[in-house]
Order: C-alpha cells, then structure tokens, then sequence
C-alpha cells in the first residue's frame, strides 16, 4: 500500500488519473494496482494505492544469489 498526503486537490486528481492508467495495465514485471483512492484522517488528506503483495523482494533474491568468490 501506498499512502501520500494530499497536497491540493489539483495535484491529487493528477495522480488518481494516473493511477487510473495504472491500475488498466498488465505485465508480469509489474505489481497490480488493486484499488487507488482519498481518504481523510483527523482533517488530513491523503491519496492511498493498493498493489498486488510481490512474489518476491530483494531480501530473498540477496538470500538465493551465488555467493562471489572473495579471492578474485
């Protein structure tokens, strides 16, 4: 999930658009946007976007990589 405050009302309508594009999009390299929207908290405003979980995460490609040789 991704959380950001609302700057102005222009600025998050620009990037709910975006999202929009976004969430219309279908690769394997890509994350799914599963639901994007505002909300507010005690007076604040915020734009929330929800991705798929990964499969995967860099600890776990650094955990299952080749060790180098240290020698070289």
């Amino acid at each position: 999930m991704k959380l950001i405050p609302e700057t102005s009302p222009a600025a998050g309508e620009e990037q709910l658009k975006l999202w929009h594009i976004a969430a219309r999009l279908s690769h394997p390299n890509l994350l799914r946007l599963l639901d994007y929207g505002r909300a507010e908290e005690e007076g604040d405003n915020f734009l929330y976007a929800v991705f798929e979980f990964p499969d995967d995460s860099l600890a776990g490609v650094v955990d299952r990589a080749p060790e180098r040789d240290r020698d070289a």
